[in-house]
């Protein structure tokens, strides 16, 4: 994942601990690559998804785990 958003793995793990918060630029690659709602990465609010329900079941699937990892639920 850090690969596909052009980040180090140490960044990546800084996000999910909580160490560091992602700046706009990651947040613009997380909406791009994972079809992500930059409202709900902001506030967390609305939806987390800019896609129908159903489709792109894989990037829906990814974006939860992302989520999961960045509240601390390994």
């Amino acid at each position: 994942m850090a690969k596909q958003l052009s980040i180090s793995q140490i960044s990546l793990s800084n996000y999910e601990t909580s160490k560091r918060f992602p700046d706009t630029n990651f947040l613009e690659k997380l909406h791009s690559l994972y079809k992500v709602d930059l409202n709900w990465l902001i506030s967390g609010e609305g939806r987390m998804h800019n896609f129908p329900e159903g489709k792109h079941k894989e990037i829906a699937e990814t974006a939860n785990k992302l989520m999961e990892l960045l509240r601390g639920k390994r």
